[in-house]
């Protein structure tokens, strides 16, 4: 009997969740090849993508139309030397993460839950065009979290990564620039 209730706790475990609640415990940063993505769609207002790795590789691209001007944005303060533009037009920028900011994230995503907030397939509205979307994958394994911007606040979950990213992106523009080689 006791090996069975066992198993079946075991069995609970959730395949991303198990993990970082681990990392959390053990105060360090996410597990070898997780990688959390953030999107945000604004719908003609433009859009985001944050990729992080479990190395602390940060990669932004932001999508704006052109006759939206630019706000005072974390990526917008950016030294110019870590901005670049792609083949469509947006603007990428790249930044390095230090572990204490991983750790902090994986803070934030385990009191979120971050991977039992599964996609609701939210209905595609004309009125309802802004959507943040927060996809984890670990091991093979994937989790996703979707929400209507305007609702962002209100729930408190996504918005609470999102604004994790944005200082950890203000850190990495703070930070001296290395020294030329």
């Amino acid at each position: 009997m006791r090996t069975l209730l066992v198993t079946l706790l075991l069995g609970c475990v959730h395949p991303i969740g198990g993990p970082l609640e681990d990392a959390r415990e053990a105060r360090v940063p996410p597990p070898e090849g997780f990688v959390l993505t953030y999107e945000e769609q604004e719908g003609p207002f433009g859009a985001r993508r944050i990729v992080l790795d479990s190395e602390g590789a940060l990669a932004l691209t932001r999508w704006r139309p052109g006759f939206v001007p630019a706000l005072d944005t974390p990526e917008t303060i950016l030294r110019n030397d870590e901005v670049t533009q792609d083949d469509e037009g947006a603007v990428v920028t790249e930044a390095q993460v230090r572990a204490e900011d991983m750790v902090r994230l994986v803070d934030v995503l385990v009191s979120i839950e971050g991977w039992k907030h599964r996609g609701s397939g939210l209905p595609n509205t004309p009125i309802e065009t802004g959507r943040a979307r927060l996809t984890l994958r670990l091991g093979g394994e994937s989790s996703e979290a979707t929400e209507y911007v305007r609702d962002l606040d209100s729930n408190d979950r996504l918005v609470r990564v999102r604004q994790l990213l944005d200082e950890v992106l203000l850190a990495a523009s703070s930070a001296p620039a290395p020294a030329p080689e």
